[in-house]
């Protein structure tokens, strides 16, 4: 599945437009965007997961996440409330379709990565490799390869 990182990058400015300087709190657009958020222990391996029945979304997060990754899968999955809206991954694993669960978790992680990167003073952010920039939001390495060049 091929990313396209432009329509991420739109629905980003969308958010900024809806919310204005709150865009950058995953806690407040979760408020105003009338969605329950659920703090409880998921786990070693869950690290969090939205569930949604007809207009309600629910997102549960691991309680034992550190702070930087909390941030992270909070627009991780923010991401998949404004990108895959209806999408319903388990229809995908039921008929072996893990490459479009791939795209789709690539999306939700490169949406999360540049929310985060807007944190990022521009001037820091400029002299910064996908490394560093990982490095710094306290991230899995792993996740070097969808950060966005500025």
């Amino acid at each position: 599945m091929h990313l396209n990182k432009y329509w991420i990058l739109e629905e980003i400015e969308k958010l900024f437009v809806e919310f204005g300087s709150d865009a950058i709190n995953p806690y407040k657009i979760i408020k105003y965007s009338d969605i329950d958020l659920i703090e409880t222990d998921l786990g070693n391996k869950t690290l969090g997961q939205t569930i949604h029945n007809k207009r309600c979304y629910v997102i549960l997060i691991n309680q034992n996440l550190s702070p930087s990754m909390k941030r992270f899968v909070l627009w991780h999955e923010i991401a998949h409330v404004r990108l895959h809206k209806g999408i319903c991954t388990a229809a995908f694993r039921a008929n072996n379709l893990s490459c479009m669960i791939y795209g789709i978790e690539a999306e939700a992680n490169m949406f999360a990565i540049e929310m985060l990167t807007r944190t990022i003073d521009e001037q820091d952010l400029s002299y910064m490799s996908q490394f560093q920039i990982i490095e710094y939001l306290g991230l899995p390495h792993n996740l070097e390869h969808l950060v966005l060049q500025h």
